[in-house]
């Protein structure tokens, strides 16, 4: 995977693991003691890996059987939102109430935020990491970047894992202009 994306031009990747390798690895470079401006990269930031938390898929399964792994002196990258029902809401609302909408928020994915979501991680200016061929492989749909857009947050493109997103960010970037052109009306510029 490392080196499809050094054959499409990247430099840097941003994923689990902190693999030393031929790119610089984002997430790696906190064990390596560097100031806390580097980024904390999880998967399942709410310890909710196969919705064991939420079981009913509703909004109001609250928070209290969270387990936050989540060190709020460092910029912060979770997969959160993941999908496209109540569980995903859950998990921004459970966010949200810990205080970890900020500008050191960089929410990847965001499938599931309702426009009061979005408009809370405007205002607290936090980004979006879009991964619109993993989103629309996985559920169908993808992140209503148009919206996240209008409201003023800065919007990112990631490839999400190998086995349903992109193999680098070239073709991620093909798919997200053929989004663009047929479902969002070119809202996006080619220089956007």
């Amino acid at each position: 995977a490392e080196l499809r994306h050094l054959r499409g031009g990247a430099t840097s990747i941003f994923g689990s693991g902190k693999y030393a390798g031929l790119l610089r690895n984002v997430d790696k470079e906190k064990i390596n003691n560097n100031p806390k401006g580097v980024p904390e990269y999880q998967t399942f930031p709410v310890g909710d890996s196969g919705g064991k938390v939420c079981n009913d898929s509703t909004t109001a399964c609250g928070c209290g059987s969270y387990n936050y792994k989540i060190n709020k002196n460092y910029y912060f990258g979770p997969h959160i939102g993941e999908g496209i029902n109540d569980y995903g809401i859950n998990e921004f609302m459970c966010l949200q109430q810990q205080g970890l909408f900020s500008n050191k928020l960089a929410v990847i994915h965001g499938v599931a935020a309702t426009p009061a979501i979005i408009r809370g991680l405007a205002k607290a200016g936090s980004t979006l990491i879009w991964s619109p061929r993993s989103n629309v492989s996985l559920y169908g749909d993808t992140a209503r970047v148009t919206v996240y857009d209008n409201m003023g947050v800065t919007i990112a493109l990631g490839t999400d894992w190998i086995y349903s997103g992109s193999g680098n960010m070239l073709r991620e970037y093909q798919c997200a202009d053929f989004l663009n052109a047929y479902y969002f009306d070119h809202h996006f510029s080619d220089y956007d």
